[in-house]
């Protein structure tokens, strides 16, 4: 897909993603500030080589959409490998863009993880 025009780009976005808005694809402007970071993520996608690294010593926390058809739950549980710690799969209700409409439960679950792993104090202590 990286190499296709700007229109087909586009289409193929919406087609297997549904990730660009009527109204931002209207918007030559808009459209032209989002497809290079656009493009630069699908190549990201299409050249990436997994690595053959060591397990990373970390705790890994996954998260996902409960009706993401392009990541399925498999897709999430195969990021276990990738840890020698702790590992952990988080599902929010939605698609592949959960986050739309699930970012204040996502940025809670991240500040409860972080929390639990480094023992902070609750955020009204820290003042």
């Amino acid at each position: 897909m990286r190499h296709l025009s700007d229109a087909a780009f586009v289409a193929e976005i919406n087609r297997r993603y549904s990730g660009i808005p009527p109204e931002i694809a209207a918007e030559p402007d808009v459209l032209a500030l989002l497809l290079p970071a656009l493009r630069a993520d699908i190549a990201a996608l299409e050249t990436h080589q997994p690595s053959s690294r060591d397990p990373l010593d970390c705790p890994l926390l996954v998260f996902g959409g409960s009706d993401d058809p392009l990541t399925p739950r498999a897709h999430l549980d195969a990021w276990r490998g990738e840890s020698r710690s702790n590992f952990g799969v988080r599902i929010f209700p939605g698609g592949h863009f959960y986050l739309d409409d699930c970012r204040e439960a996502v940025v809670a679950e991240v500040s409860r993880t972080l929390a639990a792993r480094f023992r902070l104090p609750r955020a009204e202590t820290l003042r």
